[in-house]
């Protein structure tokens, strides 16, 4: 295996990880704008 593959597995896994912490950042603030008489959470 070369370094360059490794390197992309790795910026690939790092944006993953960005895009997932976005992802939770969206969900929470879409569940916290929900009102009381919505029982419908986004759930992941």
């Amino acid at each position: 295996m070369k370094i360059e593959q490794v390197n992309e597995k790795f910026q690939d896994s790092y944006a993953l990880k960005i895009l997932q912490e976005k992802v939770n950042e969206i969900i929470k603030v879409l569940n916290d704008s929900c009102t009381p008489q919505t029982p419908e959470r986004i759930e992941l």
